[in-house]
């Protein structure tokens, strides 16, 4: 019975550390995602009597597993330099799918363009996009639990460690 003890220990271990490996190699979440209007694309122009208000107002959502996360907008703003959205919710890189460029009007909001996530810089018909990731273990975990090799290996993780304490108070040995 110590040597099937000592399996159950080490298998616990084992997945332990498939656990960690796993979450860390998809723990990349998105920090921040900037748009640029292509230089060949002429900005568009708030249809408005007020000369303060012609540039747009730019709102930023990415799509991913088919939900909407809005950035936020930028007012009366050119896309001429970059725009930068810093990304507060933890959205994980490798989930993520589009952006939409959406133009903020009091009576309709328009699509500006859609861009599909094809890598750290992608591009739609009228802009540019630059994506920033970092590391979160959050962001790990939240991958983890979202697959089915992961609620496996946490599964086996907690029979290993209840195995292992009823083993503890019931082995006489």
């Amino acid at each position: 019975m110590k040597q099937g003890k000592k399996i159950l220990i080490i298998l616990v271990i084992l997945l332990v550390i498939v656990f960690f490996i796993v979450g860390f190699m998809n723990s990349q979440i998105l920090s921040e995602i900037r748009i640029k209007i292509k230089p060949e694309v002429k900005e568009k122009s708030d249809m408005t009597l007020n000369q303060e208000e012609k540039l747009l107002d730019y709102k930023l959502k990415v799509i991913s597993q088919g939900k909407g996360y809005l950035l936020g907008t930028k007012i009366n703003t050119s896309a001429q330099e970059w725009l930068i959205f810093p990304v507060k919710e933890l959205i994980p890189w490798n989930k993520a799918q589009e952006i939409q460029i959406i133009e903020e009007d009091p009576l309709k909001n328009d699509l500006l363009d859609k861009i599909q996530i094809t890598g750290e810089n992608s591009s739609g018909t009228s802009y540019d996009c630059q994506i920033f990731t970092t590391r979160s273990f959050d962001g790990g975990l939240i991958w983890f639990f979202n697959t089915p090799i992961g609620k496996a290996i946490f599964l086996g993780i907690m029979i290993g460690i209840i195995c292992s304490i009823l083993f503890f108070f019931f082995d006489k040995n």
